[in-house]
């Protein structure tokens, strides 16, 4: 190989080094994230994670079933992840190994616990929801966490005019547990809202009340659901705040 050539294949590999040293520096060591991908380029899935630091835990379904696998594992420094996933018993049906491509992509292969597949899968991070045309730009609008011994409960919220509406995911610790994708609508009542929200898990309906306190939001269940073993996982009351 000549010095010229030798000089630019040096230098692309610079580059290509470079550009996935950048990409994994922009990766927080603390979120909460949700992607949308496939398993073997055709099994829809949706996945939940949040790490911290170099732990990730979290739950993933396939959008035609719906039925939450939890998953649990680490993430080095180089964006290299490997998880665990098991079914509702505590038993590991299968892992995970992938890394991260850039912030919002992950690639890598699925294998069942018995060893006999091996799937690729590719996820990217979820967009958030498009505004409708109209929609108030309402102090209640955007995203909110609340993280506590490893359990993670977060609320996606739009508001437009006084109406509000959203949804709200509920991670136990371990990941144990996940109400995910439950709904929640109410009215704003200046710096208070009331609303109603059905639990993803069981179905089981309740009430809360959501009050913003400076710089966070306070959420506080006023009524459980009623229904025979309507189970949930929502904290009673919690103190979120919004996650940029």
């Amino acid at each position: 190989m000549n010095r010229i050539m030798k000089s630019v294949t040096i230098g692309l590999s610079s580059v290509v080094a470079l550009t996935a040293v950048a990409a994994t520096a922009a990766l927080p060591r603390q979120f909460t994230r949700t992607y949308e991908g496939t398993i073997d380029n055709k099994h829809r899935i949706r996945v939940r994670l949040t790490r911290k630091g170099e732990r990730l835990t979290g739950s993933y379904w396939y959008t035609k079933v719906g039925k939450p696998l939890q998953v649990q594992g680490t993430i080095d420094g180089e964006g290299n992840l490997s998880l665990d996933e098991f079914d509702a018993a505590g038993k590991r049906t299968g892992t995970f190994n992938g890394k991260y491509e850039e912030d919002r992509v992950i690639r890598g292969s699925w294998s069942a616990a018995s060893g006999d597949r091996v799937l690729p899968f590719r996820v990217e991070e979820a967009a958030p929801p498009k505004r409708k045309s109209g929609d108030a730009r309402g102090p209640f609008s955007g995203s909110w966490l609340w993280e506590k011994g490893g359990a993670v409960f977060s609320l996606e919220l739009r508001q437009a005019g006084n109406q509000l509406t959203g949804t709200y995911t509920a991670i136990t610790s371990g990941a144990r547990r996940v109400d995910q994708d439950s709904p929640v609508k109410g009215e704003v009542h200046g710096r208070a809202a009331r609303v109603t929200w059905t639990s993803g898990f069981s179905g089981g309906t309740g009430r809360s009340t959501l009050t913003l306190v400076g710089e966070t939001l306070r959420w506080e269940v006023t009524q459980e659901p009623p229904e025979p073993n309507a189970e949930y996982w929502a904290p009673r009351s919690a103190v979120l705040k919004r996650d940029r």
